[in-house]
């Protein structure tokens, strides 16, 4: 399909949606099932409704999440230090995902679920949308770095976290991000808690930390060319330990070509959360790596921004 006739195909879905649901919680009894979902390349099997996966929507269940955080070939776990360790109170990895996994939890409300995919669905037409298009922070067309097309034919696979566990212990404090190459980990209370302009802005954000996940090369290019930035030195050498774990960038810590200063978020010495890190990534996350730099970005030319579910 061209990008006008997918951007329609939204517009209608969105409309249907919204008529449906209703018609749907009135008549039919809310089921879940177990279905293949494909989309680009990209084939899940997972618990979702039939509504979601008409669009292309997984919502995981619980045990699939637990899986996709503890056995993701990601390496992220790899990049922790012995401070990323104890603002998560676990002493060591093994038994970080030992808690994780009495965490997951199922999207079992119909309204939380029928919220999600209008969000999901806004999030969409945005990337189709002649802003989206016309910004040079963001599509390929005009000197940014997503293609519109490539970003829509994405899968939307999101997992969900539940509250803390009664000493505090919350996997990732509670923090949206992503995991593997394609799925979004939301904790539930983002969900039932956010509005819906702020909770679209964040899985824009988020999306946006998929496709720099699936397309790297693009990144890499506008990280150079427009930015500004060069690789300094890995994640995981020995000097990184004050430097904290983020799931939604890459192995690099890149530096201001211009200032020759670095670009990474460095933890308080006495830091017990995972917030605790020192400026200027404490007052604004672009100072935190590239990527966090340019998804923020696009969520500022959606100007749906939420200031609520970062990580600072």
């Amino acid at each position: 399909m061209t990008s006008f006739e997918i951007y329609l195909f939204l517009v209608i879905l969105l409309i249907v949606s919204l008529l449906g649901y209703y018609l749907v919680d009135i008549f039919v009894p809310y089921d879940c099932s177990v279905a293949n979902v494909t989309k680009e390349g990209f084939t899940t099997t997972t618990t979702s409704s039939s509504s979601s996966e008409k669009y292309g929507i997984i919502y995981c269940s619980k045990e699939e999440t637990a899986k996709i955080i503890c056995d993701s070939d990601d390496n992220y776990f790899a990049t922790f230090g012995p401070t990323d360790l104890r603002v998560r109170k676990c002493p060591n990895i093994d038994l970080y995902k030992a808690r994780i996994k009495g965490q997951t939890c199922d999207l079992d409300n119909f309204e939380d679920k029928k919220k999600l995919d209008e969000c999901i669905i806004e999030a969409d037409l945005f990337f189709l949308s002649t802003k989206f298009r016309l910004s040079e922070k963001c599509s390929v067309e005009n000197g940014g770095w997503i293609d519109p097309d490539k970003m829509t034919q994405l899968p939307w696979k999101i997992g969900f976290i539940g509250p803390p566990d009664t000493d505090g212990f919350h996997y990732e404090g509670g923090l949206p991000h992503t995991r593997d190459k394609t799925t979004i980990i939301l904790p539930l209370k983002v969900v039932k808690m956010t509005d819906k302009r702020r909770l679209t802005s964040l899985l824009i954000h988020e999306k946006c930390h998929v496709y720099q996940k699936v397309y790297p090369e693009s990144c890499e290019l506008y990280i150079a060319d427009r930015l500004g930035y060069s690789k300094s030195r890995s994640r995981h050498s020995d000097r990184d330990k004050q430097i904290r774990a983020n799931p939604d960038i890459d192995e690099f810590i890149y530096k201001d070509n211009a200032t020759g200063k670095e670009i990474c978020a460095i933890y308080e010495d006495d830091a017990r959360h995972i917030t605790d890190i020192l400026p200027p990534a404490c007052d604004d996350q672009r100072f935190e790596h590239p990527f966090e730099e340019m998804a923020i970005a696009v969520e500022e030319v959606s100007n749906l921004q939420s200031e609520l579910w970062v990580r600072h």
